[in-house]
């Protein structure tokens, strides 16, 4: 595991109390209501960028449509976060590299998913060399520094190589 797939150690030990506080939020509560039959498609421990891939490509095997599978991988991983945090005391470290993972993970997808629709309609796009031009999302601000936390908004940018 690379350092910056690595996650940071979370402390164990924890007083009972300490044990089941992410429980006590009512979108914690929500989201273990509306998603409990999905929590099982993300991996035990802190999202990391292949966990957070296995997980969307799970729940497209599991028959969500892509926008769908992104949501509910969004709403796994808030979960998951509010747990590491609250419960684990995870570093702000943890929280900031996993939300920037999730929309990595979910940008990508959703640019492929949308090439390939366009592509479909339009064909595709081309440079002057008859070569396939390269499509770049450039994250900027927060996602650019790597730093997002569970509210940030993402400010993109994007570019053909041409």
């Amino acid at each position: 595991m690379t350092r910056s797939e690595g996650h940071n150690p979370v402390p164990s030990a924890l007083s009972s109390e300490a044990l089941h506080l992410a429980a006590h939020s009512r979108f914690v509560q929500r989201l273990r209501r509306r998603y409990a039959d999905w929590f099982t498609a993300l991996a035990a421990g802190v999202p990391t960028r292949d966990t957070l891939t296995q997980a969307l490509d799970g729940l497209t095997r599991r028959g969500l449509d892509l926008p769908s599978a992104l949501r509910v991988l969004r709403q796994l991983t808030l979960e998951r976060l509010a747990v590491l945090d609250c419960e684990q005391r995870a570093p702000l470290e943890t929280v900031t590299r996993a939300m920037t993972w999730l929309a990595e993970v979910t940008l990508d997808a959703a640019c492929t998913q949308v090439q390939a629709d366009l592509a479909l309609l339009h064909g595709i796009p081309m440079t002057a060399q008859a070569q396939r031009a390269q499509l770049w999302i450039v994250g900027m601000g927060k996602l650019g520094a790597r730093e997002l936390n569970v509210s940030s908004d993402i400010d993109l940018i994007y570019v053909y190589d041409e």
